[in-house]
């Protein structure tokens, strides 16, 4: 199988770097929500972007965004995917994707949360509208939207298929990577978490770890 990478949360240009040092990181996310103690910038996430080879393609993780925000956004540098971690629609999708003049070069990737199976009976009418789907789990009241080390039960995905592409993310760490591909056969696994010394603080060695544990699968 062939897996990729998504490393999210990323705020320095050390974490940056290592991360890209390891060929299966193929995705950098980039959380644009004030909230998040891994918030950062427009503009320092532009300094570190400017630093990347154009093989990595780069995230931006939003949660409910306006379209002013988006605009804005989008002008002061190139994001490959625009990633909607919150309570967005299918009817809020097919808006951004209206309303937005410079969207064309970018994907739209929506968050699903489940904790059952009931929680994909509408999965149609989100790939009817985004390009991509994530995968992650419900956080706990008064939590963030994600980025919280909770895993969910993947069986629910084992036998699902879907016609866009998706990532798998939730508590997913060095020690039970293996485990998460071998059930969902996911071919992108997002972790954020999962490579930190504490929310926000990314470990270089974790990270080094967790992309050979990958490389390995």
């Amino acid at each position: 199988m062939s897996l990729s990478i998504k490393i999210c949360g990323i705020n320095s240009v050390e974490s940056a770097q290592t991360c890209i040092s390891y060929p299966i990181t193929k995705y950098l996310g980039f959380i644009f929500y004030e909230k998040s103690p891994r918030y950062i910038s427009i503009k320092k996430a532009t300094q570190i972007i400017n630093l990347l080879p154009e093989s990595i393609k780069t995230v931006a993780v939003m949660v409910d965004p306006q379209d002013q925000f988006i605009e804005k956004l989008l002008n002061s540098c190139k994001f490959n995917i625009l990633q909607l971690h919150g309570s967005e629609t299918p009817k809020r999708i097919k808006e951004i994707k209206k309303n937005i003049k410079n969207i064309s070069t970018s994907s739209v990737m929506k968050v699903i949360r489940i904790s059952k199976i009931d929680h994909l009976t509408n999965i149609k009418d989100y790939e009817n509208v985004s390009d991509m789907l994530l995968f992650d789990s419900i956080p706990p009241k008064d939590g963030l939207p994600g980025g919280n080390a909770l895993k969910f039960n993947w069986e629910i995905l084992s036998k699902q298929s879907f016609k866009i592409p998706f990532m798998l993310s939730g508590g997913i760490n060095n020690e039970n990577i293996s485990e998460a591909v071998r059930i969902t056969g996911a071919k992108i696994i997002d972790v954020s978490s999962g490579v930190e010394d504490e929310p926000g603080k990314k470990s270089l060695p974790k990270i080094k770890n967790f992309l050979k544990t990958a490389q390995s699968l």
